[in-house]
């Protein structure tokens, strides 16, 4: 037994000492990379990270790293040759899929760029990143409602990737259904902050607002959010009921305007402190659920932070008005942006956001 244990203990000592000298290798070889690179010598480059991965065949971001390489310096069929490698050896995940599709493009073959992320789809059909490129494939061949169908999917599927909000938003923003453009656009802002795209969402939903709701005299205000085309009734008993377009959001938002002659921040920050009383009040809970972001509205109310948060999300459609209320309002725009940073608005499964639940 003793010389067993030994042998074990001497076995160890070896394995240890070939995983430093691996180890050791690896590192001189990406130091190479990395000097090869600086230099713009990628030809060399491609040649140390083929010995990588000889060292290490079961390292798929050895792989991927040479195949992102290859299509730097436009090697195309190369590039797809180490991808198919990867999804052959079963090694694949949806980036693999996502640079595959995206050679293809460069290659002008968008047939097989849509059918190489529709594989992805079929593999992982959760990545909310696969149904945004099918998606923007859709719009480069000006098919509007397919895109749609798909960034819709994909907010269902991962609900806390935002690039398919924000086609969405902009889909719906440009059709007769603004009213999910403007939700889709607002959990956008709420889960991509600080970027040119907020700034770009928060200046259209603006836009769309004072588009649609329109003052045409001192007794007359009309509100074109919605023309219930996206209305799909479960039974025959919702069939006396409005989509929730303009059920629950039209009327509600109609009785929230009998005094205000305009729309501006200071305006649409009163609407909407209306809104959600009027929209708790008269909801009709056995026809639609609660919408998750009217209910974090209601939240926002409860805890005073309703007010600097309407300014912050509609901020880029008039940004003077903005930073005048910033100026007068310092000490509850701090507490706001204190509070916010801490309790960012997640989407989950089981909330209810996404049109199909209403």
């Amino acid at each position: 037994m003793k010389t067993v244990i030994l042998l074990i203990i001497g076995l160890l000592h070896v394995l240890t000492g070939y995983v430093q000298v691996e180890d050791e290798r690896t590192a001189e070889i990406k130091e190479k990379i990395r000097q090869a690179e600086e230099k713009g010598d990628f030809k060399k480059s491609v040649k140390y990270k083929q010995k990588l991965i000889k060292l290490d065949p079961g390292a798929i971001e050895y792989r991927f790293d040479l195949a992102e390489t290859y299509l730097k310096i436009e090697k195309y069929d190369k590039t797809l040759g180490v991808l198919n490698e990867i999804i052959a050896d079963n090694m694949d995940n949806p980036s693999v899929y996502q640079m595959k599709s995206d050679v293809y493009l460069l290659k002008e073959n968008i047939s097989a760029a849509i059918a190489t992320i529709e594989k992805g789809i079929e593999k992982f059909p959760d990545d909310g990143k696969l149904y945004f490129y099918a998606g923007r494939y859709a719009m480069m061949q000006k098919e509007y409602e397919n895109a749609l169908s798909y960034f819709e999917e994909g907010i269902l599927k991962d609900p806390n990737y935002p690039s398919n909000y924000y086609w969405a938003c902009k889909i719906y923003c440009s059709s007769t259904e603004e009213v999910w453009g403007l939700i889709y656009g607002e959990l956008f802002i709420n889960i991509e902050r600080n970027t040119s795209r907020t700034e770009e969402i928060s200046a259209l939903l603006y836009k769309t607002l004072q588009r649609e709701i329109r003052f045409e005299s001192d007794s007359l205000v009309t509100v074109s959010l919605c023309q219930n085309a996206n209305f799909n009734p479960q039974s025959e008993e919702q069939l006396e009921y409005g989509s929730f377009g303009q059920k629950e959001v039209e009327l509600n938002l109609i009785k929230t305007l009998s005094d205000v002659e305009y729309i501006s921040l200071r305006t649409i920050n009163d609407v909407r402190h209306r809104f959600i009383k009027f929209y708790m009040e008269s909801r009709d809970s056995s026809i639609y659920p609660i919408h998750a972001l009217f209910e974090f509205h209601k939240r926002l109310i409860d805890l005073g932070h309703f007010e600097a948060y309407n300014y912050w999300l509609f901020m880029m459609g008039d940004t003077a008005s903005f930073e005048y209320w910033e100026g007068t309002n310092a000490a509850q725009w701090i507490r706001f942006l204190d509070w916010y940073q801490e309790h960012q608005l997640q989407m989950f499964d089981k909330d209810h956001f996404h049109r199909k639940h209403f």
